[in-house]
């Protein structure tokens, strides 16, 4: 064979491989979408944690109908009824595991969460490998109340009384396995205890900013672990 023809072969060969190499290149890969902290979900409601995890509605809002009241400003939702127009079927609201509105994600709250006769539902304020989000209630506290001697100033009885006052709840949310648990700091840093900086960082919070900082060290982490939907 001459050396003609061996540059020839060798250089059919390589196109050949350049070829297979670029279709390869070229092949439709599983799209990936970050989570990012303010990330928008399709609107409509999802029966299930995977779902949302998919970005892919149970329902959208143009399939139901809905008697819903919801407040931007307190990220809580309150829900009537469910009604899916095609088939009139009425859902239970109990299995319906959140909604989007406005692409803001609400999960619904355990009952009696929250002192209210609809299903509530809270917002995810924060979105990410842990998600953060708060709600309020009220609670009956006893504080002691004395009645004083006008004379001397002194108190001559002193009573319990039942007092009703505002309890905020703070809660993350685990987007890979739904698990919850109260924003503490010692919770939080048994999610965060291979992250050696961070650790550091959290057990060194201290103050009357310390909840701020304990928040931005969650925005920290999940910078840090990101999570995304596949589509």
């Amino acid at each position: 064979m001459s050396l003609k023809t061996k540059i020839q072969i060798y250089s059919l060969f390589g196109k050949a491989v350049t070829a297979v190499f670029l279709a390869f290149c070229c092949l439709p890969l599983s799209s990936q979408t970050l989570i990012t902290k303010n990330f928008e979900f399709a609107d409509g409601i999802y029966f299930t944690l995977q779902d949302l995890q998919k970005n892919t509605p149970s329902h959208t809002w143009e399939e139901l109908k809905t008697n819903l009241a919801a407040n931007p400003q307190t990220y809580m939702a309150q829900v009537e009824y469910l009604i899916v127009k095609e088939t009139q079927d009425t859902l239970q609201l109990d299995s319906v595991y959140a909604l989007s509105l406005g692409g803001i994600p609400f999960v619904r709250l355990p009952k009696g969460a929250v002192n209210k006769e609809l299903t509530a539902y809270a917002g995810l304020r924060v979105r990410g490998r842990w998600c953060y989000y708060s709600y309020e209630d009220t609670g009956v506290k006893k504080v002691p109340i004395s009645a004083y001697n006008p004379l001397n100033g002194r108190p001559f009885r002193t009573a319990m009384v039942e007092r009703e006052e505002t309890i905020e709840h703070h809660k993350l949310l685990s987007f890979e396995t739904g698990e919850t648990m109260d924003f503490t700091g010692r919770n939080f840093l048994k999610i965060i205890k291979d992250d050696k900086n961070l650790t550091e960082a959290v057990m060194d919070i201290r103050g009357e900013d310390a909840g701020q900082k304990l928040f931005k060290s969650l925005l920290i982490y999940d910078d840090r672990h990101p999570i995304y939907i596949t589509e």
